[in-house]
């Protein structure tokens, strides 16, 4: 999927040429309690890949506006740099607000 640039910045670019070139390299460490989540550049990138796939799937298009409401990890990494990859505007929402 190309990466479309907002003000003149891709703001996924980094994500993928890192991947290529350290696919391996640790991109997100995350910890829950004891629990230890880590993803490589590679996955994340995947991982990014498959979101802007499903979110495309589902009819998001450049410019879509989406309320983004995930807990803190991984996924929520790989959703907003979905978001960024397609060109769809991320409105962030903190789950932990009642």
């Amino acid at each position: 999927m190309t990466s479309p640039s907002f003000l003149g910045v891709d703001l996924s670019a980094p994500l993928a040429e890192t991947a290529a070139r350290e696919p391996d390299r640790p991109a997100i460490i995350f910890l829950k309690g004891r629990k230890e989540t880590s993803w490589s550049f590679s996955r994340l990138n995947a991982e990014t890949d498959a979101c802007c796939r499903g979110l495309s799937a589902i009819g998001l298009t450049r410019g879509t506006r989406v309320a983004l409401m995930v807990r803190p990890g991984p996924e929520f990494f790989a959703l907003t740099f979905a978001m960024f990859r397609m060109g769809a505007v991320p409105v962030l929402v903190d789950p932990g607000h009642g």
